[in-house]
């Protein structure tokens, strides 16, 4: 059981789905982020910045985990829990070449120790690379 006194001094979690997606026009790659940063903001290609604690004090009691749900990303972990605060948390879907790549992945966030999910969102992935 969770109670608000756990939470005294220490931001709520919250994720909103949202796409990352990145076009470039060849020669050039084009590569999706999503970040779930150590000082408590998301950041993502093509979106504005949020925060993903609220506010955003205690991110180092938190860790999150990313379940892919459809295609596959380039680089980050998937399939476990990672800590925050300390590091920020980088997952990618790139796209070398003409062409576009895509990637769904569950982001859920939860207190260390706990099996409680706090808060959770989908982020969409998409690289496209246009012919010149």
């Amino acid at each position: 059981m969770i109670y608000f006194s756990d939470f005294a001094d220490v931001g709520i979690p919250q994720l909103a789905p949202l796409t990352a997606s990145n076009t470039r026009v060849e020669p050039l790659n084009a590569t999706a982020t999503y970040a779930l940063n150590a000082d408590g903001s998301v950041s993502a290609t093509g979106g504005s910045p949020a925060p993903w604690l609220v506010p955003q004090a205690g991110m180092t009691l938190f860790e999150a985990r990313a379940t892919v749900t459809s295609g596959s990303l380039s680089s980050g972990t998937t399939g476990a829990w990672l800590a925050l605060g300390g590091t920020d948390r980088i997952w990618q879907r790139n796209q070398i070449g003409v062409g576009s790549s895509s990637a769904t992945v569950l982001f859920e966030i939860r207190r260390i120790g706990d099996t409680t999910v706090l808060a959770s969102a989908s982020v969409s992935f998409f690289a496209e690379v246009l012919p010149l």
